[in-house]
């Protein structure tokens, strides 16, 4: 084959990876029929040597020999080299000699090599699709999350005060609405988890209007047994108001920039 067969027939195979690559949602193909396409491809692109010319042929033993290629048969070729004229059985040649001289070879060799290249461009490209469907699965997530809070909890703390648990926070309004009686609701439990009581209270600010941020202070009787508070918010009589801490909030916005 000539330089610019050779050069051709790689530009085909690189564009082809490259397409393959890129492509989103590329369905399996039937690799059956891309080995019968190729197949036909490369025996209509087969170049036979030229008997008399010059010839580099490589060896399986790794050896090189350079003359002029006087004959070919199925089984070996013939060479004229400066000790005079050798055969060189087929079976001896390197697959790339191989595939210079006999179309089977040829086409047997390249066909294997298409077929593996254009099979590890189809998993590169599945997994860049597989990669991209959960990114974008992440991202609905994120979002849907984000547009169920209503509420975004800040700092808050709390401990015992002359026989009373007082938890003292605020909480920032981040819907587009104004929230009527916004009650916060404190649970406390002891170290094994197990519920004590709760009391709830008005924010400070009713109605919290959007934006805007409201202290909040829950009182309860004091246990001895309270180890944990857990904090929610719901309207008087009402349902329970979706929310987030602030951390967990923030957090949830820098992980949807990134996506």
């Amino acid at each position: 084959r000539s330089r610019n067969d050779t050069m051709k027939y790689w530009r085909m195979i690189f564009l082809l990876i490259v397409f393959l690559t890129n492509a989103y949602a590329v369905p399996e193909p039937d690799w059956s029929e891309r080995e019968q396409h190729w197949i036909s491809a490369l025996d209509e692109q087969f170049t036979p040597p030229t008997l008399g010319a010059r010839t580099t042929i490589y060896l399986t033993s790794g050896v090189s020999k350079i003359g002029i290629l006087k004959s070919v048969t199925s089984s070996h070729i013939t060479l004229t080299i400066d000790v005079g004229t050798v055969q060189y059985a087929r079976d001896t040649l390197h697959p790339k000699t191989r595939m210079q001289i006999y179309k089977e070879d040829y086409i047997s060799y390249g066909v294997k090599q298409i077929i593996a290249k254009e099979m590890r461009a189809y998993r590169v490209s599945k997994q860049n699709e597989e990669a991209r469907l959960a990114k974008e699965q992440s991202r609905r997530s994120l979002e849907s999350t984000l547009n169920r809070v209503v509420l975004v909890l800040g700092d808050w703390e709390w401990g015992e005060q002359h026989g009373y648990a007082i938890v003292e926070g605020e909480v920032t309004n981040i819907s587009q609405s104004s929230i009527q009686n916004v009650q916060a609701v404190v649970r406390f439990y002891t170290s094994s988890d197990q519920f004590i009581t709760s009391d709830t209270s008005l924010l400070e600010f009713n109605p919290i209007l959007p934006g805007q941020t409201s202290p909040f202070k829950v009182y309860a009787q004091w246990n001895p047994e309270m180890r944990t508070a857990r904090i929610s918010f719901s309207q008087l009589f009402g349902q329970t108001i979706s929310y987030m801490t602030e951390e967990k909030y923030n957090k949830t916005i820098k992980e949807l920039k990134n996506h």
